[in-house]
């Protein structure tokens, strides 16, 4: 499967000695303080408070220490699966209006049971037919807490255009997703959504509201077949490919 990142602000800035503070190591710019402090020696009273603000702030740079808040959305961000996680056993946020894809945690948990076990996995294990033994939701996660992507595993096969027409009743998708196209490729087929309770919902941290729903055959078939469909995975992240 296919997470949502923060982007921090740095900007450069001049010390009251006309110093450009950037990315410098710290002992570069101590070195530069004290060339500074033998040419003026009034500089030298302020080099250990400003060696100390240096140290432990960064010129122009902006702070940002995760807590236990609720994920907060950032604006232009793109969901990304290669910093996803395996969804925790316990706690996280629990706000919000979704239930499915996007949704935090603890909305999650409560519309799918969790396995105390196994964290990603949710709902209850299938018993017979192509995903025999296969649970039958695989959620990842966040580090804020939020369902980022997830399998679907059918106890059946299904058409390509039932799926489609079945998308909003099968409980991950939100009920105002919008299907925008449709890309077939060798070994799958990927529809392309957009939601506006998606978009509008601060924990998603996608604010185009967007995602795809990847079609796939059972394990045992090794191309596309449009009536053989057993699974399907939704995912914020749209940059990849079956």
């Amino acid at each position: 499967m296919r997470g949502t990142g923060r982007t921090e602000a740095k900007h450069d800035c001049q010390s009251s000695a006309g110093i450009p503070q950037t990315n410098l190591p710290g002992s570069a710019i101590y070195a530069q303080l004290a060339m500074v402090g033998r040419r003026s020696p009034s500089v030298c009273v302020v080099l250990v408070l400003l060696g100390l603000i240096v140290a432990t702030v960064g010129c122009g740079e902006t702070s940002s220490t995760p807590g236990s808040a609720e994920p907060a959305n950032t604006p232009g961000a793109s969901p990304d699966d290669s910093a996803s996680v395996n969804c925790p056993a316990s706690g996280g946020p629990s706000s919000g209006s979704l239930s499915g894809l996007g949704a935090t945690i603890g909305q999650f948990r409560q519309a799918h049971p969790q396995d105390p076990k196994y964290t990603s996995q949710f709902g209850a294990t299938i018993t017979g037919g192509v995903n025999n033994g296969l649970p039958e939701l695989t959620a990842r996660c966040s580090t804020g807490g939020v369902i980022v992507s997830v399998n679907q595993n059918f106890d059946t096969v299904m058409s390509a255009a039932k799926v489609k027409a079945s998308m909003m009743s099968l409980g991950i998708a939100p009920a105002d997703s919008v299907f925008l196209s449709a890309t077939t490729m060798a070994t799958c087929e990927i529809y392309y959504y957009v939601s506006a309770s998606i978009a509008g919902d601060p924990g998603a941290n996608d604010t185009a509201g967007s995602f795809l729903v990847e079609l796939e055959p059972p394990a045992a078939v090794t191309g596309w077949d449009p009536a053989n469909v057993a699974s399907v995975i939704y995912d914020l992240d749209e940059s990849g490919g079956c």
